[in-house]
């Protein structure tokens, strides 16, 4: 009976923890990363002190110069958003012709450095692996559909049984 109520509560508590730690350390990481980066952009919005220095109340500064008073902008995702926002601004730039230009002389003065160039050319090829692979990947199916397009059925189910 004793024995039982052991291994009642070894199982139970194991599959407790198994559902509760990858909930709890998701919502900590989330926490954490948006805190991280949202409250320090959402500065970006709120005046500057007279006395405050730094890239961003730098920004700050200028915006407020263009602006105006954007301290009712300083709310919570704010940050996050204009992070977004930078990021698709950065990444449509990055595409075009200069933008090239300017990524590949980045890319070579970067590569020139010895530990950054490890840090970076895998955080490059990590992040192409998983998002910059999908137009080769997307080109290669539709080159096999028109191929199999052109074949009858019997060669098209040849075709796939070699894959």
């Amino acid at each position: 009976m004793f024995n039982w109520i052991i291994g009642f509560l070894k199982r139970n508590l194991a599959a407790g923890l198994v559902a509760i730690i990858p909930i709890g350390l998701t919502v900590w990481v989330v926490s954490a990363l948006w805190n991280a980066i949202d409250t320090p952009l959402r500065a970006v919005f709120l005046p500057p002190g007279p006395n405050e220095r730094g890239f961003v109340h730098a920004i700050a500064r200028f915006l407020n110069w263009v602006f105006g008073d954007l301290s009712f902008m300083a709310r919570p995702g704010v940050g996050i958003a204009f992070l977004i926002t930078l990021v698709l601004l950065i990444g449509f730039l990055a595409r075009t012709l200069i933008g090239k230009y300017l990524v590949k002389i980045g890319d070579a003065i970067i590569g020139r450095i010895p530990f950054v160039k490890i840090i970076y050319l895998a955080t490059k090829q990590l992040l192409s692996a998983f998002l910059g692979g999908t137009e080769s990947v997307f080109s290669e199916v539709v080159q096999n559909l028109v191929v199999m397009i052109d074949l009858p059925p019997d060669e098209i189910r040849k075709q796939l049984a070699n894959q």
